[in-house]
């Protein structure tokens, strides 16, 4: 969240204050008067208060006691006085209007003096941050100090600091940033908390081609195991039975060559396991939170792209994954040139084994952008899901067989075109090594593998 931001100051009014003068009024209120000519605005006040303990329905007393206060910055006693005025008589209503709004614009003017100086000198924030709140003070609903004061925080890397700045000015506006930028923070932090979730220490990998040794050094003890040699086959079979999550690992001559879970068996690339959902469960009421707002933005701007954009990660992020559809569907009917909205909606397709219509959807967003990494992989997936499905369910079916292996055909350029985006990239190898041993190409996958290997040894 952390930007460079510049305000700019606010114009001068022009105003036109009542100035004090000698008619006739009482001895307290012509003492007050003389020491405000003098600027000893303790004295007067003190004078003004001894007037008002006699006369306390005495309008003109309580508006000069504003000013006075409005001099000493006692402003929550200055708004006070001026209320209590304007409850009397409306006689100095242009007078406190044009008094508050003359210290209000010196107040964020000389904030934004320090603010713009801050990038330089972090300690400017604080002092301008006084000075918004003094603003606030001056004129509590007036929107901009609210702003300001979050871009200070901001602008210091205190986020959650800025977020009841910015709830109220959300609160007290028609703006559409304010929402923007909350809902941002919002989503940071849920972010934050979802990392915990799919950090390293909590993921558990199966891939294919791993060791028995490597698994049990990232997973626990099996539940049972069991070891047998198939007759003619020059291979020793091994299958590890797991209760966390239920699934069953099977080698071949120690290297792991399938895995099935929850009635699916996997062949190809690779998975991972989340051991605590701690994390997961965190983030959601933050997610939650970032809809919420992001919504009332949508209601002051439906039209606004990233408005739109982060509605839809939160829902993703938040499990609601039916209504993030819709507002991708809606975003790519509004914006069908926004590569994102088909790239994320062909997650969600893919997520449900709809992988057609996911390919259709990657195959827009790498038209819009051919180098776009993550959309070309995600189609190389949608491929190879596939075939694993189709091949699963295929038996002896020589033409479903072929259906299989035609989508790992189709994979292959796209894994390569990956790779030649970023060619350090080893796991990327590894994938290409296992199309390539599924499609017959044993010297290219090995030659894939040992990349793989150099990569690692490199790093």
């Amino acid at each position: 969240m952390k930007k460079s931001i510049i305000l700019v100051a606010v114009l001068a009014l022009a105003c036109g204050l009542m100035s004090v003068g000698f008619q006739c009024s009482s001895a307290g209120l012509t003492s007050a008067k003389l020491y405000m000519q003098q600027n000893d605005w303790n004295s007067a006040e003190k004078s003004l208060l001894i007037e008002l303990q006699r006369n306390p329905e005495n309008e003109e007393a309580w508006f000069f006691l504003g000013e006075v206060r409005g001099e000493l910055r006692k402003y929550d006693g200055m708004n006070e006085a001026f209320n209590k005025a304007l409850s009397l008589s409306k006689e100095h209503e242009k007078d406190i209007t044009n008094i508050r709004m003359q210290k209000w614009i010196a107040s964020i003017n000389e904030g934004v003096d320090h603010f713009n100086k801050g990038k330089d000198d972090p300690q400017q924030y604080i002092k301008a941050e006084d000075l918004f709140k003094t603003a606030i003070a001056v004129i509590p609903d007036s929107v901009q100090p609210y702003k300001n004061i979050a871009y200070c925080y901001l602008n210091t890397s205190e986020p959650d600091s800025a977020i009841p700045y910015l709830e109220k000015a959300i609160a007290i506006t028609k703006d559409v940033q304010c929402p923007l930028i909350l809902g941002k923070i919002y989503f940071q932090k849920a972010l934050q908390a979802y990392e915990k979730f799919e950090s390293p220490a909590n993921m558990r990998e199966v891939k294919i081609g791993m060791s028995k040794e490597e698994i049990r050094g990232i997973w626990d003890n099996p539940a049972s195991t069991n070891t047998s040699k198939p007759k003619n086959k020059k291979v020793v079979v091994d299958q590890y039975t797991y209760t966390n999550p239920p699934m069953t690992m099977t080698f071949e001559n120690n290297q792991l060559v399938s895995w099935e879970e929850g009635g699916l068996k996997y062949s190809l690339g690779s998975k991972q396991y989340y051991i605590d959902s701690t994390g997961f469960r965190n983030a959601q009421p933050i997610f939650d939170q970032v809809i919420k707002t992001v919504k009332e933005g949508l209601k002051r701007d439906p039209t606004n792209n990233e408005l739109r954009t982060l509605l839809s990660d939160a829902l993703v992020g938040a499990g609601r994954d039916e209504e993030a559809e819709k507002t991708y569907k809606d975003g790519i009917e509004k914006e069908p040139q926004n590569k994102y909205y088909h790239y994320n909606y062909g997650v969600l397709l893919l997520k449900k084994d709809m992988f057609q219509e996911a390919i259709d959807q990657f195959k827009i967003a790498v038209e819009i952008d051919p180098k776009y990494e993550g959309a070309l992989y995600n189609l190389a997936t949608a491929h190879i899901n596939w075939g694993v499905k189709i091949r699963k369910e295929a038996g002896d079916d020589p033409s479903k067989l072929a259906q299989a292996k035609e989508l790992f055909s189709k994979a292959l350029p796209l894994i390569e075109k990956v790779i030649e985006l970023k060619p350090d990239n080893a796991d990327m190898y590894e994938v290409l090594g296992r199309l390539q041993t599924n499609l017959g190409m044993s010297k290219e996958a090995e030659a894939s593998y040992m990349k793989a290997d150099e990569i690692r040894k490199k790093k």
